[in-house]
C-alpha cells in the first residue's frame, strides 16, 4: 500500500505526539464498526424496553445504529447505562477490523515498523449531547507510561503507543470532541 501520510503529517506527529487526519477511513471500516455496536446497541434498546422506558414504536427502528441509539435513549428518558460494551468487543469481526489494511498502514507508518502488536484495551465510548455519564474525564493511556522516566532507544521501541480514535457522528467542541494535551 502506498503512503497515506505526507512528510510533513509524519514530522508533526513526531514533534507534537498528535495527528488529526481526516476524511481517510474508508467506510467499509465504518460499516464493520457499525455491525460491532449494533448487538450492544439492540440489547439496550430491548432492556429499556423491558423496563418499560420506551415501546416498539419508540425504539427509532428505520434509523442507522448511532441515530437509532439516541433516538432510543431520548425517548427512554435519557436513563443512565454502561457506556462502554466492552463484552461486545471481543469477537472475530473486531479482529478483522484491526487487521484493516488502512488502519495496519496508518499504525506502520506512525510508529515507523512493520512489527505491530494490538494491545488488549480497547474501546467503544457512546457519548450523548447534555449526558455528563458518558463524558471521558481526563485519564492518562499507556503511551504515556514513561513520564517520570527516560526511556532507552530499546524500551522506546517497545513502548510507542498509536492510538487512534473515530468518531463516528460529527463532533464539536460543544458535542464532545476528542481533548488532549500534548507532551
Amino acid at each position: 500500500m502506498s503512503a497515506i501520510l505526507t512528510k510533513d503529517q509524519l514530522d508533526s506527529y513526531k514533534e507534537h505526539g498528535f495527528l488529526l487526519i481526516k476524511n481517510v477511513i474508508p467506510d467499509d471500516v465504518l460499516t464493520t464498526v457499525d455491525h460491532i455496536i449494533e448487538p450492544w446497541t439492540e440489547n439496550m434498546i430491548d432492556t429499556w424496553k423491558q423496563e418499560g422506558l420506551i415501546t416498539d414504536e419508540q425504539t427509532g427502528e428505520g434509523l442507522d445504529v448511532n441515530h437509532r441509539l439516541l433516538h432510543a435513549w431520548r425517548e427512554a428518558g435519557s436513563p443512565l447505562f454502561r457506556r462502554s460494551p466492552f463484552r461486545n468487543f471481543i469477537r472475530e469481526e473486531t479482529y478483522h477490523l484491526f487487521r484493516h489494511p488502512i488502519l495496519l498502514a496508518l499504525a506502520e507508518e506512525l510508529l515507523g515498523t512493520s512489527e505491530i502488536n494490538l494491545h488488549g484495551i480497547f474501546n467503544h465510548r457512546v457519548c450523548l449531547p447534555g449526558a455528563w455519564f458518558t463524558d471521558t474525564p481526563w485519564h492518562q493511556d499507556s503511551q504515556d507510561m514513561h513520564l517520570w522516566s527516560e526511556p532507552t532507544p530499546e524500551e522506546e521501541r517497545f513502548t510507542h503507543v498509536v492510538t487512534m480514535w473515530m468518531p463516528l457522528q460529527k463532533v464539536t467542541r460543544e458535542n464532545g470532541c476528542l481533548q488532549m494535551a500534548s507532551l
